[in-house]
């Protein structure tokens, strides 16, 4: 449970850094439109991340436990 809650941990700490930067753009009118396409393209590469280090943290606990 310890290894859980510092990756937990982590996570929460990226989202709120990426969630501070997108709240001081969003309060700017003229970028909403161009703020939803920043979105969209960094959600997509978030998810391939997010299975990129999921596949990394597999094959080293794979690893660990041979």
């Amino acid at each position: 449970k310890a290894i859980y809650k510092v990756l937990k941990k982590s996570f929460k700490n990226g989202h709120m850094k990426m969630y501070k930067t997108f709240d001081t753009y969003l309060r700017k009118d003229d970028l909403d439109k161009k703020m939803l396409e920043v979105a969209k393209i960094l959600s997509g590469r978030i998810e391939k991340r997010a299975d990129y280090l999921a596949q990394k943290l597999k094959e080293m606990l794979a690893y660990e436990t041979s």
